[in-house]
């Protein structure tokens, strides 16, 4: 039933990916990126409560402590800058370089752990870790391969994409680590408000600012969004929500060591496939060798600890 689950989770976070590049395709300016997400976040608010009530909770159990709202607070803004900049940068960038930098957000919760709850790092995750950097060099020589620029700018946004994920990441430890007999679906609940708070914030101050904002006509720029666009936004959020769930599902299962590289590793393959035959991306030397180093990072960091 686990590998069930994980099978499933895989299928939504594909989908997921596809739909996030299929919107890319409208995305001109950051704004529109923020903007898009907002929807996405509020979406993942109604699936949060109603998700809440379906496991039985009460309105009373979203009454929380200062400190579980502190860290939904860390949650939301890591994960409003993820999701943001991971639409800017599948617009711009090769598929498969965004998704081989998003597996390096291991390094965020793997070092903050080691020195906040003393989790001990192995010579062999050390080894993984340094794989994963090898792994983002060959994929940066893949995305200039195929002539598309790529500058500072991109290698920041990349590395700022990927620790927003990471610290989206470690608070889902933090949190399981500091509340006891916490609630996970109402944690996810308030990361996802304020998600949608952080965002609406910033679009509502970048319209300002940019003298967008009209009053008799109003936000004019969402009217060039078709219904194609907020269809693709729905179905993400959709498989945001059913990703998280089979993915938490699953770990009534299996241990924490088959199901990470499973999930990363299948993600992975994946998502080349997808690149490969849905958005004709071509494959060569350094995507392949890029991919195989990612896998084996994996494997190192997660399952040659608990064998040897």
């Amino acid at each position: 039933m686990g590998y069930l689950f994980i099978a499933l989770a895989l299928i939504a976070g594909v989908t997921k990916g596809y739909c996030g590049k299929k919107t890319s395709g409208i995305v001109k300016v950051s704004r529109d990126a923020v903007f898009l997400n907002t929807v996405r976040m509020l979406i993942c608010i109604i699936f949060g409560f109603l998700f809440c009530l379906i496991l039985g909770n009460k309105i009373s159990d979203f009454s929380i402590s200062n400190k579980t709202l502190l860290i939904s607070l860390v949650s939301g803004i890591a994960n409003a800058f993820f999701v943001v900049l991971w639409l800017l940068l599948t617009k711009s960038n090769a598929y498969m370089l965004v998704e081989v930098f998003l597996t390096m957000s291991v390094f965020v919760p793997t070092i903050l752990c080691r020195f906040i709850y003393n989790e001990s790092i192995v010579v062999f995750q050390w080894i993984g870790l340094v794989l994963l950097v090898v792994a983002s060099f060959l994929m940066c020589l893949y995305n200039l391969s195929l002539k598309k620029s790529f500058s500072i700018k991109s290698l920041l946004l990349l590395i700022l994409c990927g620790a927003s994920n990471g610290f989206a990441s470690f608070s889902q430890k933090w949190f399981t680590k500091s509340i006891e007999n916490g609630v996970v679906a109402v944690f996810n609940f308030y990361s996802y408000i304020f998600s949608f708070i952080v965002l609406l914030i910033y679009f509502i101050f970048y319209q300002i600012i940019s003298n967008k904002y009209n009053e008799e006509k109003g936000f004019t720029f969402v009217k060039k969004f078709n219904v194609s666009s907020y269809l693709y936004i729905f179905i993400m959020a959709v498989c945001l929500f059913l990703h998280s769930f089979f993915s938490t599902s699953a770990t009534n299962y299996l241990d924490a060591v088959q199901i990470y590289p499973i999930m990363q590793g299948g993600s992975l393959v994946l998502s080349l496939l997808m690149s490969r035959i849905v958005f004709k991306e071509k494959i060569n030397k350094y995507c392949i060798l890029g991919i195989i180093l990612a896998f084996v990072a994996l494997i190192f960091i997660n399952v040659f600890p608990s064998v040897f």
